[in-house]
C-alpha cells in the first residue's frame, strides 16, 4: 500500500512540475494597419495638394510663387534691393499672423507678439512652415504663405483654434536679420 501511495505522489509531482506551456498568440499582426493608414494619408495629401493648387488658380489678385519644400507664398511688401537672407544661426525677429484658407483669423500679430527665432537653431514653438518661410525673406519684408496642413498645424491642430489637417496662410513680416558672427559667410546684411 505504502508504495502505490509512493507512486501516485511521485506521479503527482512529476506532472505538476512540468513547465507551463506557452499559449499561442490569438490574432498576429500583418502590418496592414500601417500599410491602410500610409494609403490614407497619401490619399488624403493628394487632396489637400489638389485643393490648394485649385485655390491658387482661383485667385487672381496674386502671384503666387513654389517652393521645393511644398509650400506656396506671394509678396505684400517686397525688398528688391538687399539680397541677404538669413541662414543657420542668424537671429531674427518677426511677427506673424495664421488665417484660415477661407479668411478667417485664427491667430492675430498681437496675439503672437514679437517673436526672435535663431534660425535652425533654437528649440522654439515654431510651426515648420514659418522656419522655413523665413529663410526666403529679407528684413523689412511681408510675405503671406499658403501651408499644407503637415507644414503648419498637422493632424492635431491647435487648442480649438486651428482644425485637425488644416492647411493654413501665415502673413509674416521680417522685421531684422542679426547675422551669426561666428559664421563667416555671412557678410553683409
Amino acid at each position: 500500500m505504502n508504495r502505490w501511495i509512493l507512486l501516485i505522489l511521485v506521479g503527482l509531482l512529476s506532472v505538476g512540475c512540468q513547465l507551463p506551456e506557452a499559449r499561442k498568440p490569438v490574432q498576429r499582426s500583418s502590418g496592414s494597419f500601417i500599410q491602410e493608414s500610409a494609403e490614407r494619408n497619401k490619399i488624403r495629401y493628394e487632396e489637400e495638394i489638389a485643393g490648394l493648387e485649385a485655390l491658387i488658380e482661383q485667385d487672381s489678385s496674386h502671384n503666387y510663387y513654389p517652393t521645393e519644400q511644398g509650400f506656396w507664398y506671394y509678396d505684400q511688401q517686397r525688398d528688391t534691393i538687399t539680397s541677404y537672407t538669413p541662414t543657420t544661426g542668424d537671429l531674427v525677429e518677426f511677427t506673424y499672423s495664421v488665417t484660415s484658407t477661407a479668411g478667417e483669423m485664427l491667430i492675430s500679430r498681437e496675439e503672437n507678439g514679437v517673436q526672435q527665432y535663431k534660425v535652425d537653431q533654437s528649440n522654439q514653438d515654431l510651426i515648420s512652415g514659418i522656419r522655413q518661410g523665413l529663410k526666403f525673406m529679407k528684413a523689412g519684408e511681408q510675405v503671406t504663405f499658403l501651408f499644407p496642413s503637415y507644414f503648419a498645424y498637422g493632424y492635431y491642430g491647435l487648442q480649438n483654434r486651428v482644425g485637425r489637417n488644416q492647411p493654413v496662410y501665415c502673413s509674416v513680416e521680417l522685421i531684422s536679420i542679426t547675422p551669426d558672427n561666428t559664421n563667416n559667410s555671412n557678410t553683409e546684411q
